[in-house]
């Protein structure tokens, strides 16, 4: 059908809303991981709407992006860095 492209091109959009399970698959990570980060202020931003809880996925994109490294010394550095 013509428009299930641009719909799909719409569902995987940056400022598509996903929910805590869905960042949390994305992550690698678990539920609770990010639920600790919330309570702590770290992390990834997130939308609090009414009871929901909502990750940009551009936001969880980036958080992941911001992360990577090459070596076991720059992750050190950046742990201490943070800490």
């Amino acid at each position: 059908m013509p428009g299930d492209n641009a719909r799909s091109a719409v569902m995987t959009s940056e400022d598509d809303l996903i929910n805590e399970i869905e960042a949390a698959r994305m992550r690698g990570q678990s539920v609770r991981t990010l639920q600790m980060e919330r309570l702590r202020g770290t992390g990834c931003p997130y939308a609090k709407l009414g009871r929901s809880v909502r990750y940009r996925r551009g936001d969880v994109v980036a958080y992941i992006k911001a992360r990577i490294v090459t070596s076991t010394t720059e992750a050190d550095a950046r742990r201490t860095a943070h800490v």
